[in-house]
């Protein structure tokens, strides 16, 4: 028997289909090239990384860039060519240049920066389109475009005052008027009144002398040192006059100091205090193309400064002579627009209590007052940011104990949703409590609080407010009311805050209303300064 040795098997076979090279040696030179190819796309992507980084920075100041060229030029509207321009020159102080700015100013040009107009709601649109280059990734792409929109808006002032061309026409004869009178007039007080007398703007100083315990000068010792509400301009006033209005003239009632020998009639004379009050002064101020910006029109020169004597009663134009032409507006579209009023008392001089008056922007062509709701040609007059008012006691003891009602502020339902501030300083006198109306004639809701720092210092800061919270509204018989017996709020700032609902619409009529209901007995009579804002900036982005 023959026996085959068996093949080793550690012997391997060499040769032929059997040659077996997937060893140790056959492996050492694969991983080297798929890691050089693996790593091109490893840097794309990386510099992609980077770059993409860079893009979105980009874009973010390309965003920031279109808002702040919005928010510049929305307040130059409606004037289109002043407001591109201010957009163009924003936008190239961030960054982006425009062609047509470049072609004015030099540069070179980075950007397209486009204000196409108005959007559908009022609001300035701008536009900027650029590039931003690769800095890795160039070998793939070169750059890309961005492109970013903003939208800017104003929110116009709250119109405080009534809804005609007349404001603080007291208890005038509705038949000289045309429609019903304020029930209210414009007021100041004198450099030596009282703070705590209703004018926290008008007066130099805080506590008045007391003689037997009244209050009856502030200039003299000792007091509570000077007014820090004080502001020299007075109280500014807002004439916007319409496209066809002509020659408007702006007009005062009874600037001196005229009084009306039977308190309980007093159809043609403002009820200014007997024992005196101060000289009134007021300024008018040019229209511009800026009608958003009240800042510029403010600080230019006057058209016109009149200082009126105590005894201009009678020698004016109007029923009895009472109303006296500040200045006549010519007509024209150059004269077309927002003009301005201020009124104020002359300081450090010895000037007590009170002059009441009314104003009112009429057209030369007109005998009595107009309204803009049913005449577009009808200019509107209302307060800036302060309404200084006196509610006197009409009609003595033949209304006592009735309600009084009048005009406050237009608050349209562009606002739904939004909250309404009402900020009064020392309100109340001889009353019981103090009601807000919507247009609806219904009793509004709000919460209230005090705003002092110090005694008839109005602090902007709530959180330095005296009150920690908010107090919800006073309830008269079932209804919301602000309870103000008991002198509760004398030389006291009170803001008042009230949320619409996102569903208002006030149907074009927006007016409110306050209401004062009386003592049981007594007549109302009240001098208050009130503010209405709604809350939020005015110049705001949209989209």
């Amino acid at each position: 028997m023959t026996l085959h040795d068996k093949a080793d098997p550690t012997t391997r076979p060499t040769g032929g289909a059997h040659d077996d090279r997937s060893g140790p040696d056959r492996d050492a030179g694969y991983v080297m090239p798929m890691t050089a190819l693996l790593l091109i796309p490893l840097m794309i992507f990386a510099a992609l990384a980077t770059d993409v980084g860079a893009w979105y920075i980009r874009a973010d100041q390309t965003q920031r860039a279109a808002d702040s060229a919005a928010l510049a030029g929305t307040v130059w509207l409606p004037d289109q060519a002043s407001a591109t321009q201010a957009a163009l020159d924003v936008a190239a102080r961030n960054g982006f240049r425009d062609p047509a700015w470049v072609a004015v100013n030099g540069g070179t040009a980075n950007a397209s920066v486009s204000v196409p107009g108005l959007t559908a709601d009022g609001g300035l649109r701008v536009d900027i389109t650029t590039q931003s280059p690769s800095f890795f990734g160039a070998v793939v792409l070169d750059s890309i475009n961005i492109e970013r929109r903003a939208v800017a808006a104003v929110t116009p002032p709250v119109r405080m005052g009534n809804p005609s061309n007349g404001l603080g026409t007291g208890n005038l004869d509705s038949s000289e008027l045309g429609i019903t009178p304020d029930g209210v007039w414009l007021s100041l007080n004198g450099w030596c009144q009282d703070h705590q007398q209703g004018d926290p703007f008008s007066v130099g100083f805080f506590g008045a002398v007391q003689a037997g315990g009244v209050h009856w000068d502030a200039c003299g010792t000792p007091n509570m040192g000077p007014n820090p509400t004080l502001n020299p301009d007075g109280y500014t006033f807002i004439v916007d006059v319409p496209p066809g209005a002509g020659q408007v003239a702006l007009e005062v009632f009874e600037p001196g100091l005229c009084t009306d020998a039977n308190p309980a009639d007093l159809l043609y004379s403002a009820e200014d205090n007997f024992w005196g009050g101060p000289r009134l002064n007021f300024r008018v101020f040019a229209n511009d193309n800026t009608e958003l910006n009240h800042d510029d029109n403010l600080a230019s020169a006057p058209v016109v400064n009149t200082l009126y004597q105590l005894t201009d009663c009678t020698g004016g134009s109007g029923a009895g002579g009472r109303w006296y032409t500040v200045y006549t507006i010519p007509a024209g579209a150059a004269n077309e627009g927002r003009w301005y009023i201020q009124a104020n008392v002359r300081q450090n001089v010895l000037e007590y209590n009170l002059n009441s008056f009314a104003l009112r922007a009429r057209p030369i062509a007109d005998t009595q007052l107009c309204t803009s709701v049913l005449n577009p040609t009808c200019p509107d007059i209302y307060a800036l940011d302060w309404l200084s008012l006196y509610r006197p006691s009409f009609g003595g003891g033949a209304i006592a104990g009735q309600p009084a009602e009048f005009f406050l502020a237009d608050i349209s339902d562009e606002h739904a949703g939004s909250t309404v501030e009402i900020t009064m300083f020392d309100p109340g006198e001889g009353m019981d409590n103090v009601q807000f109306l919507d247009p609806a004639g219904n009793e509004v809701d709000f919460d209230f609080r005090l705003a002092n720092c110090s005694v008839g210092s109005m602090c902007s800061n709530p959180a330095v407010w005296p009150d920690t919270a908010d107090a919800a509204n006073d309830t008269c018989s079932s209804v919301p009311c602000l309870d103000v017996t008991a002198s509760r709020f004398q030389d006291q700032w009170i803001v008042i805050t009230s949320d619409l609902d996102p569903s208002y619409n006030c149907g074009g009529n927006c007016w409110w209303k306050v209401r004062y209901t009386p003592i049981s007995g007594i007549t109302v009579t009240d001098r208050t300064t009130w503010s209405v804002r709604v809350v939020g900036g005015p110049v705001h982005l949209v989209d």
